[in-house]
């Protein structure tokens, strides 16, 4: 695991542990139990990390417009992507189905800028090749994403309750922009997610809550121009999402 992700979890860790030790929170009085029929609302602090050097696959399609009605398409290779983390508030909506089994809808949005980057950009078809020094370009967009994970928890009526899940997610995005000028736009896709947390039982119907969460996602962003052209980028962010704060159930 690279030493920023480790970073990262060690940081979220060391947060909850403080949260659960804090003067304020540990009022170990009676808490509401997980149960069959049970709501539960969690407002998290959300952290996106994704690996610093993405690799992308695009590929520039022209409809024949200067070719003699002739379309083409031409494979571009060497190109990668930096994408900062995101930290941003989420809520989630909990319903427990069984006393063990849960499904919790999560919802969140972010503005997320990525710059696209190679030091030569090499045109791999038509011979022979083109190059480009120091391409460079950055994109900007509004992301939202739901993500519907299905949760078996261990020990529902302990303090200390662990979990796991899995299930899917949907990204939409919006206000696309592209430092070429260019129109841009970034097309919704569907993922998968995994995850792993625990829920620990304050006072009364107040928990807190760690969990991380894997995703499996592959975005796809198109860029047109003036002739004909669309250009179609490729690539698999898959964060590691990190996620603390309160839980409320009712």
């Amino acid at each position: 695991m690279p030493s920023h992700i480790r970073n990262k979890c060690g940081n979220a860790i060391l947060a909850m542990i403080c949260l659960a030790w804090a003067p304020s929170a540990v009022a170990q009085g009676v808490f509401v139990p997980k149960s069959a029929g049970l709501f539960k609302i969690d407002f998290r602090i959300t952290d996106a990390i994704i690996d610093k050097d993405l690799a992308v696959t695009v590929n520039y399609h022209n409809d024949g417009r200067f070719t003699g009605g002739v379309p083409f398409d031409l494979p571009i290779a060497g190109v990668h992507a930096k994408a900062a983390d995101t930290i941003v508030p989420a809520l989630g909506i909990e319903y427990f189905i069984t006393d063990h089994i849960s499904i919790e809808p999560i919802f969140g949005g972010t503005k997320q800028k990525t710059r696209t980057f190679v030091d030569s950009l090499i045109f791999v078809s038509p011979s022979p090749a083109i190059n480009a020094s120091n391409f460079n370009v950055v994109n900007s967009v509004f992301a939202y994403s739901a993500i519907v994970p299905i949760k078996y928890h261990f020990r529902p009526d302990a303090r200390f309750s662990p979990y796991i899940g899995a299930g899917m997610a949907y990204y939409w995005f919006a206000n696309e922009a592209s430092s070429t000028g260019q129109p841009l736009s970034v097309l919704d896709t569907r993922g998968y997610v995994v995850q792993v947390g625990f829920d620990y039982a304050l006072h009364g119907n107040w928990s807190i809550n760690l969990d991380a969460k894997q995703m499996f996602v592959e975005n796809e962003a198109v860029v047109t121009d003036p002739f004909g052209g669309a250009t179609t980028s490729t690539t698999k962010p898959d964060p590691l999402i990190i996620s603390a704060g309160f839980g409320y159930r009712f």
